[in-house]
């Protein structure tokens, strides 16, 4: 009897065990090599990011209802705007944009959230902006491609380069 109570306990130790990620241990097979391999693992252990039948797809495109939800997985915000959006049904993503536009992150445009959307990397610049409460800057981004910024993202991507939070791509863009 004591050892079936033994083997009982060891098994739901180990079961236990693999709840719990391992540091060092790429949790995607598709990460494995990726220079963000590492903030990847990490992002994904505190729930805040996650994949998708065992793979991340780094170098894919999110959409920008994906984006609310990894913002409000960060913020935690617990008050939802009513839905005014015409284009936003039910959906895993619904309520996050709907904290999102109550705090004031994710905005709509003529009355819709464009959830389905690709994000660029200008909403997603101004997004986190608003976030994280960082104010605009004034004058070049520095990128090579500083002319080609959109007058309503501009402020804020030249702050994100200012502060170091964005790089850009190869050539500087």
């Amino acid at each position: 009897m004591r050892r079936k109570r033994l083997i009982a306990w060891l098994l739901s130790c180990a079961m236990l065990l693999t709840l719990f990620p391992f540091a060092g241990a790429a949790a995607y097979q598709d990460t494995k090599g990726h220079w963000a391999e590492g903030l990847i693992d990490k992002w994904s252990g505190y729930g805040v990011i996650e994949g998708y039948d065992g793979e991340f797809s780094p170098d894919d495109p999110i959409i920008r209802g994906d984006m609310a939800v990894i913002i409000d997985r960060l913020l935690d915000y617990q008050s939802k705007a009513d839905n005014t959006f015409s284009d936003l049904g039910q959906a895993y993503y619904t309520d996050a944009v709907l904290r999102a536009a109550q705090a004031g992150v994710m905005q709509g445009y003529d009355g819709k959230v464009r959830p389905e959307e690709y994000i660029t990397r200008e909403e997603a610049v101004c997004m986190l902006a608003r976030a994280m409460s960082v104010a605009g800057s004034s004058g070049s981004s520095g990128f090579a491609d500083d002319a080609s910024i959109s007058s309503w993202a501009k402020s804020n991507v030249v702050a994100f380069a200012q502060k170091g939070y964005v790089n850009g791509q190869p050539g500087n863009r």
